[in-house]
């Protein structure tokens, strides 16, 4: 048995539970009440006490090491356990794969079902609304949207989630795009604006990232009418875009 004493109360919680907590890793009431029918309450409450697990959100825990008394689970697993859709997106996304110049205390993720946003360990995760399903993949337990929608997410975005310095970064040190993936996503927007921002945006770091000028012809079709891009004053022609100088 592992004993804690809390406020001088003894409370018991058997090796076997611990374990099924350590393998549930982060979990909802749920999934609890699946191992433990009508004692779920207890053994959570419990376990709350001994700080074996923490209160996430609203029935939503993780686990907690005996060894390092830290959540068993990083910010992109917890993520990923929000809702059964939910999958870490946007700028969260690129520093998932390592491609963020800077580290944000904001987990943007992306559900089909409305969650509200919340505080969980110095970092921020809040919600971004999209109706785009396609580009999700799991990776070590992760469900992540893959870096080609993730890139198109920020550029639709960019002044609400990373700003242009930021991004601009990223793209830097990004080694390639997959552009058949690309062009399979950006109508799924229906966006004309989007296709002028990506195409201005990825042809200025083109042969970094391997993209052929077929991509940004498909892209240059369906340019509309004249859009900024940030505090743009500067227009460029190519791209119907009033942009920064």
């Amino acid at each position: 048995m592992l004993y804690i004493y809390i406020y001088r109360e003894k409370i018991k919680m058997n090796l076997d539970s611990y374990k099924k907590l350590l393998a549930l890793g982060c979990f909802g009431r749920k999934q609890a009440e699946a191992l433990w029918n009508k004692n779920a309450s207890k053994y959570l409450d419990d376990a709350l006490k001994q700080g074996l697990i923490r209160r996430v959100r609203k029935d939503l825990y993780v686990s907690v090491s005996l060894e390092t008394h830290q959540p068993t689970k990083n910010k992109f697993e917890i993520a990923s356990c929000i809702s059964p859709t939910a999958c870490v997106s946007h700028h969260a996304a690129l520093e998932f794969y390592g491609y963020a110049n800077q580290v944000f205390y904001d987990m943007t993720f992306v559900s089909q079902s409305k969650v509200k946003p919340f505080d969980f360990d110095d970092v921020s995760y809040h919600q971004i609304f999209t109706s785009i399903s396609e580009g999700v993949s799991e990776q070590n337990g992760v469900r992540v949207t893959d870096l080609e929608r993730s890139i198109l997410d920020c550029i639709d975005a960019v002044e609400k989630i990373c700003g242009l310095e930021e991004l601009e970064a990223c793209l830097d040190i990004i080694p390639s795009l997959d552009e058949e993936k690309l062009q399979r996503y950006l109508p799924l927007y229906g966006k004309a604006f989007l296709y002028q921002k990506a195409g201005y945006l990825l042809e200025k770091h083109q042969s970094d990232l391997k993209l052929s000028d077929k991509f940004f012809d498909f892209c240059h079709k369906e340019i509309a009418s004249r859009r900024y891009l940030g505090k743009g004053t500067t227009l460029n022609n190519r791209w119907n875009l009033y942009v920064k100088e």
